[in-house]
């Protein structure tokens, strides 16, 4: 998790683990339909995964980790915040 997000975190501001939880379950929030399919590519090859999320007008909530539908959830990810 980055600084940024653990800042906005403690703030009271962004809440990570309700965009975690979509990503896991594979709700990629606010993506082009060419950027889902790859998700979805992703899900069968093993590729980067990428999920973005609209939390205010102005701030952005995104997560990135390697994919695979056998572990998907334990693959190791990164959290960040896209302005």
């Amino acid at each position: 998790m980055t600084s940024g997000v653990a800042d906005l975190e403690r703030q009271g501001t962004l809440f990570p683990a309700i965009y975690l939880r979509r990503h896991l379950n594979g709700d990629w929030g606010d993506l082009e339909p060419e950027d889902r399919q790859a998700n979805d590519a992703a899900l069968r090859d093993g590729d980067r995964l990428f999920s973005s999320y609209k939390v205010t007008p102005t701030l952005n909530f995104g997560s990135s980790r390697r994919g695979s539908q056998r572990d998907h959830a334990a693959a190791p990810g990164r959290v960040l915040i896209l302005i």
